[in-house]
């Protein structure tokens, strides 16, 4: 069960409930949410945290927390909101830029508004810097204790960097899978991502801020960031500190993303960058990229030449696409009838590497097969970065290529257009086509 409407199952409408049942065998961090966005955006999820029952590698004797960050919109209701997203317009009716990276991949023209953690957070008005003044949420932690966070992104467009002032994060999981532990001074999730570090509490007793804030550039050329910050925020604090005097927090110095005292002394890391270059507020940082880490089970191919290699292009030539193909429902639930769908194009004809199509998209995979996908964001509609994910499977990031051309992968070679469309793809090295990278 994942929830998909007349996929996985039928509707939840108005009014009604639906209750799971089914049995668990993954331990980790997960999370419940809405599939539709501007439900999702309105606060419709949660966490679902599972543990093991017996003892896993000594975590369970940490005390822990539970964090959820997301985007929230001070201004609109979720249908004004959907409708926003469509396309942001000034008062003299020119359209908002799309917002950009460090790399210069463009988000969405859905502006940021303000972020929340655990559902507290603060609006600072772009015009003034003002906040309003909010509570925030506050961590409270022992000095020398060492502490589990469970970190989960329920947000809507915007990857987030999550930095704790002054410490130096143990990352030790990411979406409920363990891997070998890895210093970081912070670290990136992009909307539905999930990671658990541990923190030792050894910084001199104090209050300390937390941040989880999004990677914009107001121009990728000068690097400049946005002003005020586009950030959630919250609190670390020692219970050896005392009671707090100034509980709007506006004396306390705001470090630009986090100014790690341990980073001046020797390099630090963020884990999960989304791309291959120097940051901003670059002081001896280097990104980690997921294929550096080790995981704690190892896995292998068992039928090694049971094989096959598929290319799935997430560049929205067209709109909201895979290989150009645009999803349409089936006019019959797959969940319930899926007896009489032989009598829907799901091979969608009319699409073609040059033409893209509306059709029930179905992709037919064999059982007990080993498959690479290789996915891509390339060609006419590339240049907008979002997360992928896929559901009811698990599966093992084995490699992630970065182009210096945000619009066109040196390893790709797009067959449609003139080499512009990427509708079909293959590598332009033909020595790489099957190539298990990263698998031994």
């Amino acid at each position: 069960m994942d929830g998909v409407s007349f996929i996985n199952q039928c509707p939840i409408l108005p009014g009604l409930s639906f209750t799971y049942e089914f049995t668990v065998h993954t331990p980790g961090t997960n999370f419940y949410h809405a599939h539709i966005g501007s439900q999702r955006t309105q606060g419709l999820f949660g966490p679902l945290i599972i543990v093991k029952k017996k003892s896993e590698n000594n975590l369970e004797k940490y005390r822990e927390y539970v964090m959820v960050l997301n985007d929230w919109n001070h201004d609109f209701d979720s249908n004004t909101a959907h409708l926003k997203s469509k396309g942001f317009f000034e008062p003299d009716g020119a359209t908002f830029s799309p917002l950009e990276s460090y790399d210069s991949s463009k988000y969405s023209k859905f502006k940021w508004h303000s972020g929340l953690i655990n559902g507290k957070g603060r609006y600072y008005d772009p015009s003034t810097g003002n906040h309003n003044a909010a509570p925030l949420s506050r961590f409270s932690v022992k000095k020398g204790e060492t502490i589990r966070f469970r970190v989960i992104s329920a947000g809507t467009m915007f990857p987030l960097r999550f930095s704790v002032d002054r410490h130096l994060l143990t990352m030790i999981s990411s979406d409920g899978y363990r891997f070998e532990n890895v210093s970081v001074e912070s670290f990136i999730l992009s909307p539905g991502e999930r990671f658990d570090f541990l923190l030792t509490a050894d910084e001199t007793v104090g209050r300390y801020w937390i941040f989880a804030e999004t990677t914009e550039v107001k121009n990728v050329a000068s690097q400049t960031r946005p002003t005020p910050r586009h950030r959630a925020e919250a609190i670390l604090e020692y219970e050896e500190a005392g009671p707090m005097s100034d509980t709007n927090y506006d004396n306390w110095v705001k470090n630009p993303l986090n100014k790690n005292p341990h980073c001046l002394l020797s390099r630090c890391y963020v884990l999960n960058c989304p791309f291959d270059v120097s940051f901003v507020d670059n002081y001896n940082l280097k990104c980690l990229h997921l294929t550096d880490l080790t995981a704690t089970e190892s896995q292998t191919l068992e039928k090694e030449n049971d094989f096959e290699e598929r290319f799935y292009n997430f560049a929205f030539f067209g709109g909201g696409s895979i290989n150009g193909r645009h999803w349409e429902y089936p006019p019959v639930s797959a969940a319930s009838q899926k007896d009489e769908l032989q009598d829907v194009d799901t091979t969608c004809k009319e699409c073609t590497k040059d033409k893209a199509c509306s059709c029930t998209h179905i992709e037919t995979l064999e059982s007990d097969k080993y498959y690479q996908f290789v996915l891509i964001n390339d060609g006419d509609g590339s240049g907008y970065a979002h997360p992928i994910h896929l559901h009811g499977h698990n599966f093992q990031v084995v490699k992630q290529g970065f182009s210096d051309d945000i619009y066109q992968s040196p390893d790709i070679k797009c067959l449609g257009g003139g080499g512009t469309i990427c509708n079909e793809a293959e590598w332009k090295d033909p020595n790489m086509s099957g190539r298990k990278f990263g698998i031994s």
